[in-house]
């Protein structure tokens, strides 16, 4: 996040968003490496 910058409520739920989609993809990553 950048400091001192307000973000839209449409911009928040994008990022948070994106973060889960980030998060599920290196845990499927992560369990189908080995």
């Amino acid at each position: 996040m950048v400091e001192g910058r307000q973000l839209s409520a449409e911009q928040q739920t994008f990022l948070a968003t994106l973060d889960q989609d980030l998060r599920r993809f290196n845990t499927f990553f992560n369990s189908t490496e080995c």
